[in-house]
């Protein structure tokens, strides 16, 4: 017997987005949250024990290391889909350029994340 279910992380600093996604994501019936962490480092040593399906990374991280895990779970687990939540346009182009599935812009409708998330994972 195959498990079918999505292991989404959510990466993130503390606060009312961390929240926000974490509901939505358990939402989707299919899809269990492996952990939710606020830094860069975190979150590829999250990635290496283990490999989610999903990653939803806000670009809010310290140092910018949002553009370091970005760049190395592209490059290294092409696999994994990454959701990019972006401040503005400039940070929607480098992460699109850096490899990011999707990059949303924040302020979208969470049933818009949602209707993503259902469409880019398999079920």
């Amino acid at each position: 017997m195959t498990d079918c279910r999505t292991r989404a992380l959510i990466v993130t600093r503390r606060g009312s987005l961390q929240n926000g996604l974490q509901a939505l994501v358990m939402s989707i019936p299919h899809v269990d949250i492996i952990g939710h962490v606020g830094d860069g480092p975190r979150a590829l040593e999250m990635v290496r024990e283990h490999h989610p399906d999903l990653m939803l990374l806000d670009t809010n991280l310290p140092n910018d290391e949002e553009w370091r895990v970005l760049e190395q779970v592209a490059a290294l687990w092409p696999e994994i889909r990454c959701i990019v939540l972006a401040d503005d346009v400039e940070q929607q182009q480098k992460a699109a350029a850096l490899g990011a599935d999707i990059v949303l812009l924040k302020g979208f409708p969470p049933a818009k994340l949602a209707d993503i998330i259902e469409k880019l994972l398999p079920q």
